[in-house]
């Protein structure tokens, strides 16, 4: 079933990039970390979306940084923005 990502924490509060984001908080209260949530898409275990403010879902994506570390961000949609960022963060 797809989690839906409600909230974000980043290691830097002037984080410009999702590669920053280093925990979650999901629909139901849960709050995985960032490496919890690329395990999970990259072993197809489950799926993670967001809900954008025009009322779309945006799904998550794992993809590795240029020194091969897993980071989140959406998959590519209309918008040029990861919008990851503009969730509220705990």
């Amino acid at each position: 079933m797809p989690q839906e990502i409600t909230h974000i924490r980043v290691s830097d509060e002037n984080a410009q990039s999702t590669e920053r984001i280093v925990q979650v908080r999901l629909r139901n209260s849960e709050e995985p970390t960032t490496e919890k949530v690329v395990h999970d898409i990259r072993n197809e275990n489950d799926s993670y979306f967001y809900t954008t403010s025009s009322s779309t879902k945006a799904e998550v994506e794992a993809v590795p940084s240029s020194t091969g570390r897993y980071y989140i961000r959406t998959k590519k949609n209309e918008t040029t923005k990861d919008n990851l960022l503009m969730l509220p963060k705990f």
